[in-house]
């Protein structure tokens, strides 16, 4: 191969490792935003499992304890 292509060659793996770099620095979550990102989750878990809860009791005729 010629030192020509032998450049080019280099300059595209170079440009293909800085992307991946900028990829790999914009994919990182801070603890702040995992943390609200948990919480999220859990309270969205909590609200469907309580409407499924309230679907169901309401099917099969069950009253709350109170």
């Amino acid at each position: 191969m010629s030192n020509k292509k032998l450049e080019k060659l280099k300059e595209t793996l170079n440009d293909i490792e800085n992307s991946k770099e900028k990829i790999k620095t914009t994919t990182k979550v801070n603890g702040a935003g995992f943390g609200f990102k948990i919480s999220t989750e859990i309270i969205a878990a909590l609200i469907v499992g309580v409407g499924i809860g309230l679907i169901v009791d309401n099917y099969l005729g069950t009253n709350l304890l109170v």
